[in-house]
């Protein structure tokens, strides 16, 4: 059981940077076990604006965040001898992954990938090819800093794509935007399942059942629909 932290560090000017101003930050990143009472595993992350989430990546045992200008970064993590998890300070990669803020991502199961939408309705796929050959990554994988590449980039939405989620598979993403359509798409192909048009108004989530045969639509009043979709 692990607890992340993001510290935001201040310059030796301090204070808030005037309106308008791009003016980006070092983060430092905590990494708490917390069956122990170990000190906890620091890394920095420079030249970020803002941090809007971070999730875990098992798979390829990575750590990855966005912001709000569009970059998405990444920091592998792994098991040292005595069983605790360590960053993997050179492992720190960032790209551009948006034009314009990241407003959600997901990191795909049984995968080394990720899916992220933004302001520009657009949804990318980004794939870390395997390093060594192998089809698969472990914690114990190569400390090699590189960003992953794009396998597909589709418009999802006629305007900002505010939400994204996964099949249990991985092999299909769930996409909704401000157009109030949920879109179904297959992430290896890139190609559109399924389109379906919802008068819910104010469209909080939608998460994929198991079996991948049925969508939970929620709203945010607290309004929430069940959809089967043809498999």
């Amino acid at each position: 059981r692990h607890l992340i932290a993001a510290l935001r560090l201040e310059d030796e000017a301090g204070g808030e940077p005037e309106t308008g101003e791009d003016r980006t930050y070092e983060f430092q990143f905590l990494l708490f076990d917390l069956d122990t009472n170990r000190v906890p595993s620091a890394v920095a992350i420079a030249n970020v604006r803002s941090i809007g989430q971070i999730k875990f990546m098992s798979r390829g045992g990575r750590v990855i965040g966005v912001s709000d200008d569009g970059l998405v970064f990444s920091v592998r993590v792994m098991r040292s001898q005595d069983g605790t998890l360590r960053w993997i300070p050179s492992s720190v990669v960032s790209w551009d992954a948006e034009h314009g803020k990241v407003n959600d991502f997901v990191c795909l199961p049984e995968s080394n990938s990720v899916a992220t939408v933004g302001e520009d309705g657009s949804c990318a796929i980004w794939d870390w090819l395997p390093i060594d050959g192998s089809p698969r990554e472990g914690f114990s994988g190569s400390t090699e800093s590189r960003p992953p590449v794009l396998s597909h980039r589709v418009m999802v939405s006629s305007g900002p794509a505010t939400r994204i989620t996964s099949s249990a598979s991985g092999d299909r993403v769930i996409t909704l935007g401000s157009d109030r359509v949920i879109r179904v798409w297959d992430t290896r192909s890139g190609l559109e399942l399924v389109s379906l048009p919802t008068r819910m108004n104010d469209l909080a989530d939608v998460a994929m059942s198991p079996d991948e045969r049925y969508l939970l639509i929620v709203e945010r009043g607290g309004l929430a629909d069940i959809v089967r979709i043809d498999p």
